[in-house]
């Protein structure tokens, strides 16, 4: 068998030499061939190529069944990338029990940690307000900064990125992808296309460049890490084939918005989504990007745009070497991986028409990312929103602008927060320039964003105030508020800030409904800030454009924004940047060298890194409310049938933001009152995200987001049960620590989509430390699921997603569940006894969304930890 392989191998090697160098590569059309495949999707190439090289195995079985695959690199940001690097340390200490205190865990995979996600914008406003926020940043994380900076040296393959460095998208885009890799190969070099996987969903935005990549939780990034290929079923490929151009005035962010809708209702879940047509030539790089980044939104694996002409002009602006380039163009040329704009389209399970023409400008909201609102319809939506027992607004308070008491009259709809911010839109040119353009015209007129709003800016990537002052429009961004916070993600993952005193105390007396407005690309209840309720996604200049005119409920089109100096009604058309003035901009001030001196050297602006004392978890967090090594690797207790309690009953889309909080921690909750108990002031409480490396925290967190609504509590939002048999209410956490004690296993009910949006492996990991062992939904998101799967719970679907609401379930019953048998085959069907009052019992039909044989595995060894323990105990 070995000899075959070799022999395969040697069959499939081409070469080519350039510049002097020999170069091998595994041959897709030898591959094809063998396999009596072509035309083959770019993606699914990808994929091919990549099953082979690294597995040595013949690909037939990978086209009808599954793949394992396994990145080139790993892709890592501190919220996600921190409990990892833990989780790997407590995997050590297990397995140092048998094996002895010299064994060492090795990361095998290039890892890159980017810290971007623990910036809290308190000072926004004022010129001073990045180094503030900077310095505010190590003063609250520094055990965690010390953690990182000793783990660079433990785990030899882990490169770090200094806070202030970018955001990790966007850094991965400019800076660490070049489309290949290469190794050394007998006499020349083995290249390959590049590959990555990230513990951020939105690690797809490389798909924009033609790479490969995707987000996971941080359980399989473990496996990753340590050389575990994934295992998944071969995924359908979904052709969007693209035509026209966008119009006028229509951004890169509008377009994103709309495929959201439009694809999340052509159900292309576990899917990937290729782009191809005479389109694809109409869109930049960076607005490819931009859709790439939302693929989460709409539940598909991945976004991809293939290689073409558009990638290699990014790439020399961002300031490639052209030896690099030639040699990446010869090898995607040579694989048939380049895309031509008069190739064949591939055969892609199904192609779906979209034209660019169609776009409109949008923003989406109120609470999920696919509500798209064209804004000539913002107001009418707003209204519809609305509903009909909420009062009419009053009179506020008075607030000092420009050295004049003005009276605002706040409405529902009232803007409280205005951010350009997030990974998505805020390194893209076009979109910063266009932002910059608008506020200049806004100046101009004399038009002012209200006082009363908190405004914030927060690009992707340091090139971009380099451009931005290059075009001389930082000034005018300023004047508006929208000076530069920091370098990072910010607003989007609820790290905006405290908004304005007056405001926040009014929000909590009057019954209005206050909004924010963001560039981000999500939007769910309490993720950007848990005292507004209603959160709308928009364009950076749209986003601006919101904050002059204060409101949400606004018609552009019929509405003027502001009011000049001569008393002249201003509108949206006066001060929206004409596409020609903004690609004019793009062509003088965008320059390679920008992109050069930025990434030359990643801590030149970031002296306080250097200055970290590394701190081994080993040795110095007994007292760290930070850094804690994590306990959820006891072994699995086999039993049989066992009688379990609902813990919590939801409903529809359910969000990872639902079950594991990223925000603010609240003084009076349950996480809370235990940092008070350890010592902690409330101003020191920081964030959930940033608290994750401490699983005593997060377990209280989990199911307490403010708008959570459990169908045992009805009308008690948030982290709130009824505790059986005594039918009290009881907070989350209490209930089920109660339920442990008296060793009775607990289960979730959901509705559709249960754990989409982020790759958040708490939202895993919490439920775990609660004693939940298994979630009954109608359906799962990808990668929620195989999180579900890494911590030992099982996911069960309905047969009949209506069985539930048929059968009067209320939650209260026993559920008497056969949930720890070893299962022998993927998707099994499982039996339930539902025990009502009375003792009236009815049996309800479910499956394990355990989808292939890997997945049956790892939940049979009691998660993929455990199972990682013994492989390393059993070598």
């Amino acid at each position: 068998m070995q000899t075959n392989l070799i022999a395969a191998e040697k069959m499939l090697l081409s070469t080519f030499t350039l510049q002097g160098k020999k170069y091998y590569f595994y041959s897709l059309q030898e591959i094809e061939k063998k396999i009596s495949k072509s035309n083959l999707p770019f993606s699914k190439k990808l994929l091919m190529e990549s099953q082979f090289r690294n597995n040595k195995a013949m690909v037939e079985p990978a086209l009808s069944n599954s793949f394992r695959f396994l990145p080139n690199r790993l892709l890592l940001q501190d919220f996600t990338g921190i409990p990892v690097l833990l989780d790997l340390l407590a995997i050590e200490q297990s397995i140092k029990k048998t094996k002895g205190d010299t064994f060492c865990i090795k990361p095998v995979v290039p890892i890159d940690l980017v810290l971007d996600h623990s910036l809290i914008l308190n000072d926004t406003k004022g010129r001073s307000s990045y180094s503030v926020n900077l310095i505010n940043e190590y003063k609250h994380n520094e055990e965690r900064y010390r953690f990182v900076k000793w783990a660079q040296t433990y785990f030899k393959t882990l490169n770090v990125f200094p806070p202030s460095s970018g955001i990790v998208h966007q850094i991965n885009l400019e800076h660490l992808s070049k489309l290949y890799n290469l190794e050394h190969f007998g006499d020349g070099f083995l290249i390959y296309p590049d590959s990555v996987i990230g513990t951020d969903s939105h690690t797809t935005m490389i798909n924009g460049l033609g790479v490969l990549g995707w987000g996971v939780g941080g359980i399989e990034a473990v496996e990753i890490m340590l050389g575990k290929p994934i295992n998944f079923p071969n995924p359908q490929t979904i052709g969007i084939y693209l035509e026209g151009a966008l119009n006028e005035g229509v951004t890169s962010t509008d377009l994103a918005l709309s495929l959201v809708k439009f694809l999340r209702s052509r159900d292309v879940v576990n899917k990937v989504v290729e782009f191809c047509g005479p389109g694809l030539k109409n869109l930049s790089l960076a607005d490819r990007a931009t859709v790439a980044n939302m693929a989460p939104e709409y539940g598909a694996i991945m976004a991809y745009f293939p290689v073409d002409d558009r990638s290699f002009e990014y790439l020399r602006m961002t300031g490639k070497e052209s030896k690099s380039l030639e040699l990446a163009e010869r090898y995607y040329r040579l694989q048939g991986l380049f895309y031509d704009h008069d190739s064949k389209i591939p055969d892609y399970d199904n192609t779906i028409n979209f034209n660019l023409k169609s776009i409109v400008p949008s923003i989406a909201g109120p609470k999920n990312p696919n509500n798209l609102v064209p804004i000539s319809y913002s107001k009418e939506a707003w209204e519809n929103i609305l509903t009909s027992s909420i009062r009419e607004g009053g009179y506020g308070i008075k607030l000092n602008q420009e050295g004049d008491r003005d009276s605002y009259k706040f409405n529902h709809g009232t803007i409280a927060l205005a951010s350009i911010t997030s990974c998505t839109n805020t390194a893209n040119p076009k979109l910063m320039l266009a932002a910059g353009l608008l506020a200049k015209k806004a100046i101009e007129f004399n038009l002012k964003v209200p006082n009363y709003i908190k405004t914030s800016f927060i690009p992707g990537s340091r090139v971009v105030t380099d451009y931005l002052s290059k075009a001389n429009l930082l000034p005018y961004l300023e004047n508006l508020g929208f000076g530069v916070s920091g370098f990072a993600c910010g607003t989007c993952n609820g790290n905006g800030g405290d908004l304005l005193e007056e405001i926040s105390e009014y929000i909590d007396k009057e019954n209005i409904i206050f909004t924010s407005v963001l560039s981000g690309n999500r939007n769910y209840e309490a993720r950007i800030h848990e005292k507004i309720k209603a959160n709308f996604l928009a364009s950076p200049p749209l986003v601006v454009a919101y904050a002059l005119a204060g409101k949400i409920d606004i018609d552009f089109y019929n509405e003027p924004v502001g009011i000049s100096k001569d008393n002249k009604e201003i509108f949206l058309k006066d001060i929206w940047p004409k596409d020609e003035e903004i690609i004019e901009l793009i062509n003088s001030v965008m320059t390679p060298q920008s992109y050069i001196e930025n990434y030359s050297s990643k801590n030149k602006f970031s002296n306080q890194w250097d200055s970290l004392l590394p701190l081994n978890p080993n040795n110095s967090i007994a007292s760290s409310t930070y850094i804690k090594i994590p306990s959820f690797y006891e072994e699995r207790v086999e039993s049989y049938t066992q009688q379990c309690r609902v813990l919590a009953f939801l409903g529809n889309s359910v969000t990872t933001d639902h079950i594991s909080p990223v925000g603010a921690i609240l003084k009076n909750s349950v996480a809370g009152m235990y940092l008070l108990e350890q010592g902690v002031t409330q101003g020191g409480f920081n964030s959930f995200g940033s608290r994750r490396g401490n699983h005593e925290i997060m377990v209280r967190g989990a199911f307490t987001n403010k708008y959570l609504e459990n169908k045992l509590t009805p009308g008690l939002e948030g982290g709130y049960t009824i505790y059986f048999p005594e039918n009290k209410i009881a907070s989350i956490y209490d209930a089920a620590m109660s339920y442990k004690r008296n060793n009775i296993p607990l289960i979730i009910l959901a509705g559709k989509q249960y754990g989409s949006g982020s790759s958040r492996d708490w939202a895993a990991k919490g439920p775990k430390l609660l004693g939940i062992k298994v979630v009954i939904a109608e359906s799962f998101e990808r990668i929620h699921r195989r999180n579900l799967i890494g911590m030992g719970i099982l996911p069960l679907q309905l047969e009949d997603p209506l069985c539930i609401e048929k059968n009067k379930i209320t939650g209260t019953e026993i559920f008497e569940i056969n949930f720890l048998e070893k299962f022998e085959s993927p998707n099994a069907k499982i039996k339930i006894k539902v025990i009502g009052k009375n003792k009236k019992s009815l049996l309800i039909d479910t499956f394990t969304r355990l989808d292939d044989e890997n997945e049956v595995i790892t939940y049979n060894e009691g998660g993929s930890y455990i199972r990682l323990i013994n492989n390393f105990i059993n070598r």
